[in-house]
C-alpha cells in the first residue's frame, strides 16, 4: 500500500465517515422513494404524468445531494477533531451545502431541458419548499450524531514530514519516547508529536498501558506476553515485540 493511500485511511475517524455516509445514502434513497410515491399519488391520474420525468427530477433534487452531504460530513468530522465546532460554523456548513446543491441542481435541470433558464422561480419554490427542508434535517441529524458518537473518541495529532494528521487513538499500536518527541506507530507508518510520554499516558489512560519508561502501548493491540530468561516482552497484533521495563514487570494486562 502506498503511503498516500494509507494516510487517507489513517486520517480522522475513517470508520465513522463510512457509517455516516452510508446512513446519508440510505436516508436519501428512502426520501427518493417516499417522494416518488407521493408524486404518483398526486399526479398519477393525470394524462400528462410521466414517471421518468419524476424519477429524473427526484434524482437531481435528492440523490444529487449525496456528494455535497459527503463534503459536509467530512468538514464536520474535521472540525470535531480540531475541537472547533461553534454554532456559526455548523450553520455556515449547512447553508453552504444546500446552496451548492441548489445551484448545481438548477444548472443540471436547465441542461436537461426541464427549464428555459438556469434559475427558475418555479424550481426555487419547489426546492426550498420541500427538498431543502429535508436536507437541512439530514445535516442536523448528522451533526447531532457527530457530537454524540465522537464526543468520547480520543484523538491524537502529530505529523509525518510536513503533513499534519489527526487520528483516533484506537488506531495507534504503540508510542515510543524519543528525547522531547514521541514516535506514534499506527500501521506501517509512524507519526511524530512533540510531547512527553507522561502527559500522553495521562491522556490515554486506561486504554493505553505504560510498559517501559519509553513505551506506551494500546491494550487492544496486545496479543500475548513472552518470557526470555529474566526479561518480559509484550507481543502486539502487528508482530512487534516490546520489552517490559523491570519496574513495570510483572505486567498485568
Amino acid at each position: 500500500m502506498r503511503e498516500s493511500e494509507y494516510l487517507g485511511k489513517m486520517t480522522i475517524a475513517a470508520p465513522e465517515r463510512k457509517k455516516y455516509l452510508s446512513a446519508l445514502l440510505i436516508w436519501l434513497a428512502v426520501l427518493f422513494g417516499m417522494a416518488l410515491f407521493q408524486n404518483y399519488l398526486r399526479y398519477g391520474h393525470s394524462e400528462k404524468y410521466d414517471v421518468w420525468n419524476s424519477v429524473i427530477y427526484l434524482c437531481i433534487t435528492i440523490i444529487l445531494f449525496f456528494p455535497f452531504g459527503l463534503l459536509a460530513i467530512n468538514r464536520l468530522l474535521n472540525l470535531k477533531a480540531e475541537k472547533s465546532l461553534p454554532l456559526w460554523k455548523i450553520a455556515l456548513i449547512a447553508i453552504g451545502t444546500i446552496a451548492m446543491h441548489y445551484i448545481s441542481g438548477t444548472v443540471v435541470m436547465h441542461v436537461l431541458g426541464f427549464y428555459d433558464s438556469f434559475f427558475e422561480i418555479k424550481f426555487a419554490r419547489q426546492y426550498f419548499g420541500r427538498e431543502a427542508f429535508f436536507h437541512l434535517l439530514s445535516l442536523m441529524a448528522l451533526t447531532y450524531f457527530v457530537f454524540q458518537r465522537m464526543g468520547n473518541v480520543r484523538m491524537v495529532s502529530g505529523s509525518i514530514g510536513r503533513k499534519e494528521l489527526t487520528l483516533q487513538a484506537n488506531t495507534i499500536s504503540w508510542i515510543e519516547a524519543d528525547d522531547h518527541y514521541l514516535k506514534i506507530y499506527a500501521g506501517d507508518f509512524q507519526m511524530v508529536k512533540r510531547a512527553t510520554l507522561e502527559k500522553m499516558t495521562e491522556e490515554l489512560r486506561p486504554d493505553f498501558i505504560r510498559i517501559h519508561r519509553r513505551y506506551l502501548v494500546n491494550r487492544k493491540q496486545i496479543v500475548g506476553k513472552e518470557k526470555q530468561q529474566r526479561d518480559e516482552f509484550v507481543v502486539l497484533a502487528s508482530g512487534q515485540r516490546l520489552k517490559v521495563g523491570r519496574s513495570y514487570a510483572p505486567l498485568e494486562i
